[in-house]
């Protein structure tokens, strides 16, 4: 049957090679979120008409964001556009690329596994989430993006790859529905300096086109004195519309960029864990300082040679961070035969999504306390005494930059782990569907989705690089007074913690079918099925430990995790269904209820595999609400629950040492979206969520503990207000956002305190066209975190309540000017 459904698959792209038409959407006022879309809106997320359906009729929960609204909200990164979206908790302090992003009602212990970004309704890549590799890293949002839809759970988890989470769907622009162009320059924070453009036109004889991107440079609100940010995106899109009816959109996305990843940084911290205070570690400012710097972006350390232990020297720049070079190309296309509707979507992408980052683990020490632990491990070295003739009783640091001696061993160092992760991707990703009426107001929709994708991944983990705790960090060098060599020239003070190269190739196919029926002009039905199956084959090469200097008093590279020679074979061959139903009921003129109940899966990920977990976790999700409508007002509520039954997860720590949970979860909440028009040109938009979520198995100190990261109450609240001017339309805005106590870590021991953050914004809109737009990010320079210490097990509180912790970026403010022609 997979050689079978592979073979239909394409078969049908070849015989029909024609796409589905874009749906045109209007625009909504700048700061205005999901709620205040029309009604009447055409949604494609989730639907199974690839046409889409009324958003006001749907049996599930569908949020829609126009670019002018992401733009009001100027968000640091395709993932911190779901700051927009409630229900979705993105965490953005590590910068562009490398978010966390939490769902409401979804246990996860980082990355964003249960999140799937999708470009015109095909998923980005097959997988979600892998160690180091997001979606959202690879997308950047510019001006070709048309529109973003969100949904969790609902009729979506039977279409593209099944998750049962968030699907976010990025509609592009292109030359038919979104003629015309513009041109915008934006400067801000950090050095900012961005050009975006868009040019979409009729080409004749039934041929459009369009092409835009952006360029960008940025050191960043902190500063890393090198461009923290760089890089480009090109888009382009033909399309041709065929005389007798159908189309086909062809389209390309060629995106480069480089971005720094920061990492937790030292705090301190005070009060009891019901009631936890942040305060600035002393010389650190937590809101704007980094440890990167031209001191420290590049490094150098040592790696074996295959199979032997001879080190070969490897330096990184610290300034690729978390980037991608990716290149895709997407087909999409549909048209009638008969009685039957046929689309098809397919697309391929290739690349390679590094990260060259700095990870820090343990928290910072004194300079005295750090030579005295040294000392005791040197001396504990047989080999190193030996050839150091005597014990040590001290050592010598000097900054590696001017060669000052250090004296003050009060002085706090840090160690920051350099960790090099290259990842190339490739995927080839195909579904189809065919649609009939069955009989008056009941549509039958059967398809298939076919996924081909790889990952050769190499990892390189540890490297702490001994530095001062301040901004731009200074590396160190120290050498005992025996002669015994603790660091390198860059300051490394310990060997690879973990050397990987897995290879794998992953390859998916599922069958659906989705019945969408209107048993009344106010009663719809949805009702579908989904049945998956996965095959997954991995090489892993060997590793080992060994001291791969030839130095003996070479300290720094005693214990290297290394590769040796030869492979092992892994493999897994799984499968899975998922269920879905819904109803919506017109109760009065744009006053809907809906309620759904769906039973999803996620299947063994490449990472689980390398975990040695080959666990395929179920969800249960019930969901339901109301949709109102009104001249004055709109509003979405949404209750939920949610279980999961066998969640694997797992935790890197400093040494490379990696500890593997399992766990099963239960969840119910409340979705709120909605916005009050109490006067002409006033808004007040309301979003967010509550949620109560607790697991039931995982194993003591975890079991009955709250879903880590995952907060139980988040809120923004949106004021917004448009002056008639001489020269042309003033909206003012301001966002009051709100994160109750969340933990960082499941047995609930690393607590997250609260927050609440002030973003303002402005845009003036000339009679001419033009558009100035002001956004303030953080005005209020709340000093708040996302993320513990997740390199360690417990509390990660040394003496004096120092602590690692995430924080939010300090302000960050953006002025663009925009023209249209």
């Amino acid at each position: 049957m997979r050689l079978t459904l592979r073979f239909a698959l394409l078969a049908s792209v070849a015989l029909f090679a024609s796409p589905a038409i874009a749906q045109t959407q209007p625009d909504a006022a700048p700061p205005a979120p999901a709620a205040t879309e029309s009604g009447e809106d055409i949604i494609v997320v989730g639907s199974s008409d690839p046409a889409g359906q009324r958003k006001q009729t749907a049996g599930y929960a569908v949020t829609t964001l126009s670019i002018d609204s992401i733009k009001a909200a100027a968000p640091i990164s395709a993932a911190a556009v779901l700051k927009l979206v409630p229900g979705i908790f993105p965490e953005t302090t590590s910068g562009v690329s490398g978010p966390n992003i939490e769902v409401r009602g979804f246990p996860t212990g980082g990355d964003a596994k249960f999140v799937t970004m999708q470009i015109d309704s095909l998923p980005i890549y097959p997988v979600s989430s892998l160690s180091f590799l997001d979606n959202s890293t690879q997308i950047r949002i510019d001006e070709t993006v048309k529109r973003v839809e969100a949904t969790i759970g609902g009729q979506a988890v039977l279409f593209g790859n099944g998750q049962p989470g968030a699907t976010v769907n990025f509609v592009q622009k292109n030359g038919r529905d979104d003629p015309g162009g513009l041109a915008e320059v934006t400067l801000g924070s950090g050095s900012l300096y961005r050009f975006d453009g868009y040019y979409g036109a009729d080409l004749g004889r039934g041929w459009y086109g369009s092409v835009g991107g952006f360029y960008r440079t940025d050191k960043g609100v902190r500063n890393t004195q090198f461009p923290a940010d760089q890089g480009y995106q090109i888009v382009g899109t033909l399309t041709h519309v065929f005389d007798d009816g159908g189309s086909f959109t062809l389209y390309g996305r060629q995106t480069h960029d480089q971005n720094a990843f920061f990492t937790a940084v030292p705090l301190l911290r005070t009060g009891p864990d019901s009631d936890v205070k942040l305060h600035p570690f002393p010389g650190f400012n937590p809101t704007t300082d980094t440890f990167l710097g031209n001191a420290t972006r590049v490094v150098t350390f040592d790696v074996a040679s295959n199979g032997t232990n001879t080190p070969v020297s490897q330096t990184v720049d610290l300034a690729k961070g978390r980037g991608v070079e990716l290149h895709l190309v997407g087909l999409d296309f549909a048209k009638t035969f008969g009685a039957i509707a046929f689309s098809n979507k397919l697309a391929y992408s290739a690349g390679t999504t590094p990260t060259i980052a700095e990870f820090t683990g343990a928290t910072p020490v004194t300079l005295g306390a750090f030579i005295a632990g040294q000392v005791t491990t040197a001396n504990a070295n047989a080999t190193a005494l030996a050839a150091a003739g005597r014990p040590a009783t001290g050592g010598t640091a000097t900054l590696i930059g001017s060669g000052q001696t250090l004296t003050d061993m009060n002085q706090y160092v840090q160690g920051v782990g350099v960790y090099s992760i290259v990842k190339k991707i490739s995927s080839f990703q195909d579904e189809a569907r065919f649609s009939t009426r069955l009989f008056e107001g009941n549509t039958l929709t059967v398809g298939g989705y076919f996924a081909d994708y790889d990952s050769d991944d190499t990892w390189l983990t540890g490297h702490n690089q001994l530095m001062t705790v301040q901004n731009h960090g200074q590396p160190i060098n120290l050498v005992l007074d025996n002669g015994v060599k603790i660091t390198n020239a860059s300051g490394v003070y310990t060997p690879t913690a973990l050397a990987l190269h897995n290879v794998y190739h992953g390859d998916n196919e599922a069958l659906f079918l989705a019945d969408a029926w209107s048993i009344t002009p106010r009663l719809k039905l949805d009702a579908g099925f989904r049945y998956e199956w996965e095959q997954i084959d991995a090489t892993f090469q060997n590793s080992g430990k060994q001291n791969i200097s030839t130095d003996p008093l070479a300290l720094y590279d005693v214990g290297a995790s290394v590769l040796l020679p030869g492979t092992k074979p892994v493999t897994y061959r799984g499968g899975a269904a998922a269920f879905n139903v819904d109803a919506n009921y017109e109760i009065a003129h744009n006053l809907n209820a809906f309620i759904g109940y769906n039973k999803g899966y996620s299947l063994p990920t490449f990472d689980d595999l390398r975990s040695g977990v080959s666990v395929t976790t179920r969800i249960d999700q019930i969901q339901g609400g109301i949709k109102a409508r009104g001249r004055a007002f709109a509003a979405n509520l949404t209750g939920f629950y949610n279980t999961f039954r066998g969640q694997p997860s797992s935790q890197i720590l400093t040494d490379g040492t990696v500890v593997r949970y399992n766990t099963s979860s239960d969840t119910y909440g409340l979705e709120f979206d909605g916005v009050v028009r109490p006067f002409h040109n006033a808004s007040l938009t309301v979003t967010g969520d509550y949620q109560h979520g607790k697991y039931v198995a995982g194993g003591p100190g975890i079991t009955g503990s709250q879903v880590l990261r995952n907060p139980d109450l988040q809120a923004r609240v949106t004021p917004s207000y448009t002056l008639d001017t001489p020269v042309g339309g003033l909206t003012v805005y301001a966002t009051g956002s709100y994160v109750s106590k969340r933990f960082a870590d499941l047995q609930n021991l690393q607590p997250l305190p609260k927050y609440t953050t002030l973003d303002v914004g402005a845009s003036l809109v000339l009679d001419d066209g033009l558009e100035v737009r002001f956004t303030g990010l953080n005005v209020t320079n709340t000093l708040a975190i996302t993320e513990g210490n997740s390199r360690v097990v417990g509390s990660g509180v040394a003496t004096g309540g120092i602590f690692l912790g995430r924080p939010l970026f300090g302000p960050d403010y953006q002025v663009s000017v925009k023209v249209k022609f």
